[in-house]
């Protein structure tokens, strides 16, 4: 998927993988994303993107974001 795998470097919004890695199985200091349900990425996107949950490292990466993108990297990670 463009946006986990590539990012989109023109708006700001780092490569996905690079933190939570390649197959989403998280890393030390990132969590697994591989596996979650999407629903639930979905929600916790969106909560970091209205500001309900503090986040502002990952505010500042998901802020922008489509509902639609969204919707997209949660199936993706949901799938790994």
């Amino acid at each position: 998927m463009e946006l986990f795998d590539n990012g989109f470097p023109e708006r700001g919004i780092p490569v996905c993988m690079a933190y939570h890695s390649a197959d989403a199985a998280g890393t030390a200091d990132f969590p697994r994303l591989a596996g979650q349900h999407a629903r639930y990425v979905v929600k916790q996107l969106n909560y970091i993107q209205s500001l309900v949950r503090a986040t502002p490292v990952m505010h500042g990466i998901v802020k922008d974001l489509a509902p639609a993108e969204i919707q997209a990297v949660a199936a993706y990670v949901q799938s790994k």
